[in-house]
């Protein structure tokens, strides 16, 4: 998707009280779900890995599922500050809306994330 695309489609969630990045979080602790009831899989013993964006959702799946046991990030570590630098896709949109859940970086820094035990959960 192109920028205006992502902006409208993200602007469309907030619209109706929801975000991108919500419903991105919500459908891969879905995925991990259905990982969980195969047969053959140890529910105990689930890892996700993440490169790139993916990384940032690997570390939001270990955050928000007592499911996943082991979480690898390749590739990607990033700030609020640091990604708000003039130029950077964060501030143009893009990946921005995947990563955007309102009121979260008043509350915490996105290096948080892995270390979120389950039952302090925001």
């Amino acid at each position: 998707m192109v920028y205006e695309q992502q902006q409208a489609l993200a602007s469309n969630y907030f619209n109706l009280g929801r975000s991108l990045a919500g419903e991105v979080a919500y459908e891969d602790m879905r995925t991990v779900d259905f990982v969980a009831s195969l047969k053959g899989v140890d529910s105990k013993r689930i890892g996700v890995l993440g490169f790139s964006m993916g990384g940032f959702r690997a570390w939001q799946l270990a955050a928000l599922s007592e499911k996943v046991a082991a979480t690898a990030v390749i590739s990607w570590f990033g700030t609020y500050d640091g990604l708000m630098t003039p130029g950077n896709n964060v501030l143009r949109g893009q990946s921005a809306f995947y990563m955007l859940h309102p009121g979260m970086p008043a509350k915490m820094d996105i290096p948080i994330l892995p270390a979120l035990p389950h039952q302090n959960r925001c």
